[in-house]
């Protein structure tokens, strides 16, 4: 299957606690369910996004395979 072509934006969560995210998923906007990448330790969401080597990472990964992509961040 060829990888689809995908779109990211980022956004804000206007709670309390305000919480950062970027989103990716299918730019034909048919997406599968939403998947939640969340982080722990020392790392960031960036983590999800991007390899060390500047690759594309997990999140584009599954955004390419169908599925809406959620990646928050503090």
């Amino acid at each position: 299957m060829a990888p689809r072509s995908i779109r990211r934006t980022s956004a804000t969560l206007a709670t309390p606690h305000p919480v950062y995210y970027d989103r990716l998923e299918p730019a034909d906007g048919a997406a599968r369910v939403t998947m939640l990448l969340l982080h722990g330790g020392a790392h960031t969401g960036t983590c999800y996004l991007e390899t060390p080597d500047g690759r594309p990472g997990w999140a584009h990964r599954f955004a390419e395979a169908g599925f809406r992509v959620a990646v928050p961040d503090w």
